[in-house]
C-alpha cells in the first residue's frame, strides 16, 4: 500500500472561503454542470466529471473576461493612436487572451462544497441496479418518473403521493422506496424516511442508497448507535465506499471514541485521495478535529497508532 503523508495536522484545518464575485459566478455555473452528472457513474468517474465542470466553468469565466479586457485595451489604444503625430513611429503591440483552468481551483471547490447541494447528492447517490431496483410495470414506472420530477422541483407532498401510487402497483420497487425516503427526509419526517429505507433494504439488503441515507437519518435524530450499525453494513457490502468510513468516523467522534474515529477517518482519507474526491477536505477537517481533541487530552498516541496501522505519515 502507498504510504500517505499528511502534514496539515499541526494546525487546525480551515479553508479561507473566497466569496468574491468571480468565485460565486464560477461556482454557480459549475454547480449547474454538476447537476447533469450521471448518478450511475462510480465515485472515481464522478470525481473526474466534477473536476471537469469546475475547470470548464473557471476557463469560461476567465476567457470571457480576458476577451473583454483585451477589447477595452484595443479601444483605448485606438483612441490614443489618433492623438499621436503622424511622424511618430508606433511599435506593434500584441494582445494576449489567456486563461488557466486551475486558477483558484481550491477556493472554488471549497465554495461548492458549502453551497452546491446537487454536488453531494449526486456524488453519493447511486443508481446501480439490482434485480428488484426498478419495476417492470410500466404504470409504476410512469408514476415513479413523474414523482422524481416533482421531487426535483421541491414539490414534495405531490411527489410522495406519486411514489405511493407506484408502490401500490409494485411494492418491490426498491428505487421508489429509496426516493420516497429521501422525500420524507426533505420534509424532516424522519420516522417515515426510516420506514421507507427499511422497506428498500428488505428488498435489497446491500442497497447503497438506503444504507447511506438511513445512517444519516439516524444521525440527525441522535440515534448514533443505529447510525453506526448501518454504516458498518455499508462498509461490509462496499468496502471501498469512503462514505462508510467517513460516517463511522463522525459517529465515533461524537461518541468520543477517538480510537475508532481515528482509524475510520484515515481510511476515508485514503479512499477519497485515491479517487481524487473533492470530499477529501471534509475528511481533513474531521481528522484535524480529532487531532485537536487528542492533543488537548495528551492522547496523541491513539492517532499515531492508527496512522501507523494505515501506513500514513502524519508528520508528528
Amino acid at each position: 500500500m502507498k504510504k500517505f503523508i499528511i502534514a496539515f495536522l499541526i494546525t487546525t484545518v480551515a479553508f479561507a472561503q473566497d466569496n468574491s464575485e468571480r468565485v460565486v459566478e464560477v461556482s454557480l455555473n459549475a454547480c449547474e454542470c454538476i447537476s447533469e452528472i450521471d448518478t450511475k457513474l462510480d465515485y472515481e468517474a464522478k470525481s473526474t466529471e466534477i473536476k471537469e465542470c469546475i475547470k470548464s466553468a473557471n476557463s469560461s469565466y476567465q476567457l470571457t473576461n480576458s476577451i473583454l479586457n483585451v477589447s477595452e485595451e484595443i479601444a483605448k489604444d485606438k483612441k490614443e493612436t489618433k492623438d499621436v503625430s503622424k511622424d511618430t513611429i508606433q511599435a506593434k503591440k500584441e494582445y494576449t487572451i489567456s486563461f488557466d483552468p486551475e486558477k483558484d481551483y481550491q477556493e472554488i471547490e471549497a465554495y461548492l462544497l458549502e453551497t452546491c447541494g446537487d454536488m453531494k447528492s449526486i456524488y453519493f447517490s447511486t443508481d446501480k441496479k439490482s434485480r428488484k431496483s426498478v419495476s417492470k410495470n410500466e404504470e409504476a414506472l410512469a408514476y415513479y418518473v413523474a414523482a422524481n420530477q416533482l421531487k426535483d422541483d421541491a414539490d414534495y407532498e405531490k411527489a410522495i403521493a406519486l411514489y405511493k401510487k407506484a408502490l401500490e402497483i409494485d411494492e418491490k420497487f426498491a428505487f421508489a422506496w429509496d426516493n420516497l425516503g429521501i422525500t420524507y427526509r426533505k420534509l424532516n419526517r424522519f420516522e417515515d424516511a426510516i420506514f421507507a429505507y427499511k422497506k428498500s433494504l428488505k428488498i435489497d439488503p446491500k442497497g447503497t442508497m438506503p444504507l447511506v441515507n438511513i445512517a444519516i437519518v439516524y444521525q440527525l435524530i441522535g440515534e448514533y448507535d443505529n447510525s453506526i450499525k448501518y454504516y458498518n453494513k455499508l462498509k461490509k457490502y462496499n468496502k471501498d465506499n469512503p462514505e462508510a468510513y467517513f460516517g463511522l468516523a463522525r459517529m465515533y467522534f461524537i461518541k468520543e471514541n477517538y480510537k475508532e474515529a481515528s482509524d475510520n477517518i484515515l481510511k476515508a482519507y485514503i479512499l477519497y485521495s485515491k479517487i481524487e474526491s473533492p470530499y477529501k477536505s471534509d475528511a481533513e477537517q474531521i481528522l484535524s478535529a480529532i487531532y485537536q481533541q487528542l492533543k488537548a487530552k495528551d492522547q496523541l498516541d491513539i492517532l499515531k497508532d492508527a496512522a501507523k496501522a494505515n501506513k500514513i505519515d502524519l508528520g508528528l
